[in-house]
């Protein structure tokens, strides 16, 4: 009987049979045919009426036994079984043939013909084909995973990093590698007829490894044993002085000891012992456990699943994912992630996600899901794909985040942003219509009488007009930045210089550069930059007899400045231009640079204050994105 190591027969059942059948004579070939199909439904026969045809057939088709008469044309079955031999080996012939004779019969054996038979009369003689023809298979499929199996032992016997031994029951040495020899520093013949357990271990190993007869000793019990143990050379250098060896040479090494008994004829009939380096498995599972308890303890959800499988179902979810949705795992595992969406669902997020992961690509979403009471939360979805070393996508991994609080806060700020812009319409028109009126009647006494109050009078209806303008404008500068696009810096800065009064100044643009921005609020922003340059773009004794200020604009790396020519603004005062009343000026009222601090910020931009080259107020406005 062959030896077993246990498990499933490594030999093919024959469930099928494929057979080809090669006769000059078709009504014999038919008729051999169909008595082997008809009453042994596991084989499949193919005909072929000439040798050389058989020959080609063979060349294409996989067949698991030839079954040929003799006496053919052009090439008899002997010869036939030459080129068979010469071409495919060792594949079962069966001479099946009625004009036989021992001389023949000694020949084909000579020639390494599988059996032979003679064709009889009656039906019996094909179920005793059969049966030749089936034992022949059975034979070479044997034979084939015999083969198969000593060449997959030779291959892993011979393997430089790892120590093999084949083991009597008792323990004495039969066959070992050369790698053990190395490694214990005897030659492989002199290790053939020692106890395993007596060879002249290293003493680091030899002191780091368990009772090795009582572990041999389980084996022989007829149980595959496994042990692992850490060891350490005692020198930190290769046990070997081998450069080429890697295997259990290095400082610290965790190894892990095989023995697998050998049965034969129900017996233990030999051990084979494998001592191998197990560090890299044992860090690959430390690093499974870190990945898992980093997974379980993560903040956020997290969500795992397979497109290999239908729906692309969820494979993992985390404890935080179980906290979030309120589902067990047991409900969740199998399921799409769509069961968390409900009536309140944006279909636009969800067919952005859809569209991501058919395109196998990450994307990012918020959208509305329901826990499994009912209630909803808002989620902050990011789904990436996971690639093996080839890059095919095996998995999705999901991360879920509870930004119902978040979103909440934005929802009431929006609310009240919105209510602060209408109070201040509101308050703009109630107070403009009065104002309007006053400065009207200002013009008519003008007309009856002279006085020197007049002019006091106007000054005062323009600083309430002033107020009232920068009121509305600090309002809706704190609204909500609306959709951001790609805008011009040149075009901006001419555009919102045109609008404001620049008098005798004048505007220099060094470079263009586009970047991402609310056009009307960045607008906003620029024109109050200005203002503010003009307003204070005189000498030092605030008269307005000095020179034309200069406002000169240019990008930067991660923004853009501007910068005037004018008296600049004193260090210890920089810190205060943003708050809301700061003025230098008689006529401001404080609110342009307010009012610029609070465009930035709805941006997510930063202003600063600086001191320009000609001394001048330089502002820098950084953190903005580029299309």
């Amino acid at each position: 009987m062959a030896p077993s190591t246990g498990g499933r027969s490594c030999v093919d059942p024959l469930e099928n049979v494929d057979v080809l059948c090669v006769d000059d004579d078709p009504s014999s070939a038919r008729l051999t045919q169909a008595s082997l199909e008809r009453r042994h439904h596991e084989f499949d026969v193919r005909i072929e009426h000439r040798a050389a045809a058989a020959l080609e057939r063979l060349e294409t088709d996989r067949f698991d036994c030839v079954v040929s008469d003799y006496d053919m044309p052009e090439m008899n079955g002997l010869e036939f079984l030459q080129a068979v031999r010469d071409s495919f080996g060792e594949i079962p012939f069966i001479l099946f043939t009625g004009k036989g004779s021992e001389e023949i019969a000694s020949e084909a054996i000579s020639a390494g013909v599988t059996d032979y038979l003679r064709k009889e009369t009656g039906k019996h003689q094909y179920d005793v084909l059969a049966n030749h023809v089936r034992n022949a298979v059975e034979s070479n499929r044997r034979r084939r995973a015999l083969e198969r199996s000593r060449a997959l032992f030779e291959t892993t016997f011979d393997d430089p990093h790892r120590l093999i031994a084949v083991l009597d029951p008792d323990g004495t040495v039969r066959r070992a590698n050369r790698r053990l020899s190395t490694f214990v520093g005897v030659e492989t013949d002199d290790l053939v007829g020692h106890r395993y357990w007596e060879l002249p271990w290293p003493r680091a190993f030899e002191a780091a490894t368990p009772d090795l007869a009582e572990w041999l000793e389980r084996a022989t019990a007829g149980r595959r044993t496994t042990i692992s143990f850490e060891y350490s050379s005692e020198s930190g250098e290769p046990v070997t002085g081998e450069e080429t060896t890697e295997s259990l040479v290095t400082e610290h090494v965790f190894v892990e000891a095989v023995a697998q008994p050998v049965t034969i004829d129900g017996a233990v009939g030999a051990l084979v012992v494998d001592v191998h380096d197990a560090s890299a498995a044992v860090t690959w599972e430390r690093e499974v456990e870190l990945k898992d308890a980093a997974f379980d303890a993560a903040p956020v959800g997290m969500s795992i699943t397979d497109p290999s499988l239908e729906d692309n179902p969820i494979v993992y979810v985390n404890d935080a994912f179980e906290r979030l949705t309120g589902y067990s795992h047991e409900e969740i595992l199998g399921r799409n992630c769509r069961f968390l969406q409900g009536e309140g669902t944006n279909p636009e997020p969800v067919a952005a996600m859809r569209e991501a992961v058919d395109a196998e690509e990450p994307v990012a979403v918020e959208l509305t899901n329901y826990r499994k009471d009912g209630t909803t939360f808002h989620n902050e979805v990011t789904i990436a794909p996971i690639r093996d070393a080839d890059g095919t996508v095996t998995h999705f991994v999901g991360f879920q985040n509870d930004v119902t609080d978040r979103r909440t806060a934005y929802d009431r700020l929006e609310r009240e942003r919105d209510r602060l812009e209408e109070f201040a319409s509101v308050l703009s028109h109630d107070l403009r219509n009065p104002l309007t009126a006053a400065m009207g009647y200002g013009e008519l006494v003008r007309e009856d009488c002279s006085s020197p109050f007049l002019d006091d009078l106007d000054e005062a209806h323009e600083q309430i007009e002033q107020l009232i303008d920068e009121t509305l404008a600090l309002a809706r500068a704190g609204s909500v930045v609306g959709s951001l696009e790609p805008v011009s810096l040149s075009e901006l800065a001419v555009d919102s210089w045109q609008t404001v009064d620049s008098g005798d100044g004048s505007l220099e643009v060094v470079d263009d550069e586009q970047f991402l921005a609310d056009p009307g609020r960045s607008r906003q922003l620029f024109e109050n930059l200005f203002r503010n340059s003009l307003e204070h773009g005189v000498d030092s004794d605030g008269q307005g007899d000095g020179p034309a200020v200069t406002v000169t604009v240019g990008p930067l790396g991660d923004g853009f400045f501007l910068e005037d020519d004018g008296p600049g603004i004193p260090p210890a005062e920089r810190d205060r231009v943003f708050e809301r009343g700061y003025t230098t000026s008689e006529e401001g009222i404080g609110l342009g640079l307010r009012i610029v601090e609070e465009i930035a910020t709805g941006h997510g931009w930063t202003v600063a204050v600086l001191e320009g080259e000609d001394g001048g107020a330089r502002f820098e406005i950084t953190g903005v994105d580029r299309p």
